[in-house]
Parts: C-alpha cells; sequence; structure tokens
C-alpha cells in the first residue's frame, strides 16, 4: 500500500508546485504579450514569419515575460495578501518561498534571453531585457510605491512587445536603412462626414513612409477613412534614412503644416 500511496502523493505534491510556478508567471497577461509580439512580427513583413524567429522570439518574450511577471509577485507578496484579488497567489498562500521565487524568475528569465540571442537577434534580447527591467524595476519596485502615475509611466514596457516582435523580424526598430533610400509622401487628409459619413469632420498633414530600396518605389496610400491627396514626394537619402538618430525630411512650414527640407519657405 506504501509503495502505491508515495508515488501518488509526489506526483500530486509536483502538480501543485508546478501550478504554483505557473501561477507566478502571470499566464493571462504573458498571453497578451505574446499577442502583441506577435502582431509585431506580422506587420512587420509583407510574408509569413520565418518559423525559427516566429518560435524562438514568441518562447523568449514570453519566458522573459513570466520571470519579470515572478518578480513582481515576489516584491508585492505583502500588498497581494490583503488583496481578495491577489490573496491567492502563491507567495502570500505560502506555496512557494521568496529564494524559490527569486531563483524561478532568474532561471526563465535567462533561458528567455538566450533563446532571443541564439534563435532571434541581439537587438530583441537586449531591448527584452530593457523591458524587463522597465516592469520589474522602474515600475514594480520604484514607481508603484512612489506614485500614482506609475501606471502611465510603467505604461512604456507594456508598449514594447510589437516592438519587439518588429525588432525579431527586422533587425531593427524602424525603417532606416543605412544602405538604402526611401520615398516618402506628404499628404493631405480630410475626412467629412457628408462625403464619407465618419461622423467626423477634421483634416491633417500626414507623412506616408516609403520603404527603402536601392530603386525605391513611392508607397502605397494606406486604407483609410476620409481622403488622402498626396502633396509632396521626397527622396530619403540613404545616408539620412539609417543610423542610430532619427531623421525627418520635413520642416515646419510658416503656413502651417510640413515642407520638404530642400523647399523654400
Amino acid at each position: 500500500m506504501n509503495s502505491q500511496v508515495l508515488p501518488t502523493g509526489l506526483a500530486s505534491t509536483f502538480a501543485q508546485r508546478a501550478r504554483a510556478f505557473y501561477a507566478l508567471t502571470k499566464p493571462r497577461v504573458v498571453s497578451l504579450i505574446v499577442f502583441t509580439a506577435v502582431i509585431g512580427m506580422l506587420l512587420a513583413t509583407p510574408g509569413a514569419v520565418p518559423l525559427q524567429i516566429l518560435i524562438g522570439g514568441t518562447l523568449g518574450i514570453a519566458l522573459v515575460a513570466g520571470a519579470a511577471a515572478a518578480i513582481n509577485c515576489l516584491v508585492e507578496h505583502g500588498i497581494d495578501a490583503v488583496m481578495l484579488r491577489t490573496r491567492w497567489r502563491p507567495l502570500p498562500r505560502g506555496e512557494l518561498t521568496a529564494v524559490q521565487t527569486l531563483v524561478f524568475a532568474g532561471v526563465v528569465g535567462a533561458a528567455g534571453l538566450w533563446a532571443l540571442a541564439n534563435f532571434v537577434n541581439m537587438l530583441t534580447m537586449w531591448r527584452t531585457w530593457a523591458t524587463f527591467v522597465g516592469y520589474a524595476i522602474v515600475y514594480t519596485v520604484i514607481l508603484k510605491p512612489a506614485t500614482p502615475q506609475n501606471i502611465v509611466i510603467g505604461g512604456a514596457a507594456g508598449a514594447m512587445p510589437p516592438v519587439l516582435g518588429w525588432a525579431a523580424v527586422t533587425g531593427n526598430v524602424g525603417a532606416r536603412d543605412a544602405s538604402n533610400p526611401r520615398i516618402d509622401y506628404i499628404a493631405y487628409k480630410v475626412r467629412d462626414t457628408d462625403e464619407d459619413a465618419t461622423g467626423s469632420e477634421d483634416d491633417s498633414i500626414v507623412v506616408i513612409a516609403g520603404t527603402p530600396a536601392g530603386s525605391p518605389s513611392p508607397p502605397s496610400i494606406p486604407a483609410t477613412v476620409g481622403t488622402v491627396v498626396v502633396l509632396s514626394e521626397v527622396l530619403v537619402p540613404s545616408t539620412a534614412n539609417g543610423g542610430a538618430l532619427p531623421f525627418s525630411p520635413f520642416r515646419p512650414s510658416p503656413a502651417g503644416g510640413v515642407l520638404p527640407r530642400a523647399a523654400a519657405a
């Protein structure tokens, strides 16, 4: 009888411990992080996302996000214990210790960063690490106890997953390409209730960025509600299209709006 009860008890204990560690990662939040990261990947390429990047990127980002959530649970376990919404979490219930949580977060986070560095690219790895620090340290440890504006400032970390997905596919965080020029449009966008039934009446000057290429083509007008009229076409040289600093080929117009930098006032 004992030989049958012991394995059953061990299996039950293992399953309970596994559920506790899983709960530390805040899986519902992580699922949203992964979803928005995948959206960033899909937006970064007109074709299919390479399988290695898709799997390695989603796995790595999920693991690092789970590690950040575990650190959040560790730092706030005292507060969690008195809140009805969070008192069920593993640390307030005594299912895990602080040391177990810290080791778990370190192992899971390191595995995620390793996956990103080896199967995706270093830019995504470092930006994911920065996002971890932004959430687990800056938001949880510093901002949350200090100011009610923590969710506004700390929201920068929550906005990063689509950028991480984009970087995973492109190797950069924008449409820059230091070796090729691109063509941009300056356009006038109008929405009018009588003409397009949008329920809005407004207008604005917008920039429609093209894709860098050896022989660049003008950008496609994106599908949008309202009317878009192209005002100017600007060739952005390769020397201005890449590099670490942002570059705008446009300047303010004295009459309002923007003009190409090469144009006369």
